[in-house]
């Protein structure tokens, strides 16, 4: 990923010039950056599945309070999210692996 080597850059002149705070007040603004754009990307995936297309973030909203299982396969690289049943079968069938 192109952002990687420019953050890193961007930490290590922190850390020399300024302070801490600053410092972790970039990582975090970073993390949230990262999350918008995975989010924005799941919604755009979860939309082609739904009749209601303007409710695919609230749709993952839901599913990321629900539980669910995590299965990581440590020789493939690969973590298995099973999900728990939504509140309703058509939130759990916008999502179900086809």
């Amino acid at each position: 990923m192109i952002w990687s080597p420019i953050i890193n850059f961007l930490i290590e002149f922190l850390r020399q010039s300024t302070s801490k705070h600053l410092i972790d007040t970039i990582k975090i603004d970073t993390i949230k950056i990262i999350c918008y754009r995975a989010e924005t990307a799941m919604t755009l995936a979860i939309k082609e599945k739904m009749s209601q297309k303007d409710q695919a973030r609230s749709l993952l909203q839901a599913i990321y309070k629900n539980e669910a299982d995590l299965k990581p396969n440590y020789n493939e690289k690969t973590l298995t999210v099973r999900l728990h049943n939504l509140a309703n079968q058509a939130s759990s069938g916008s999502i179900s692996k086809r």
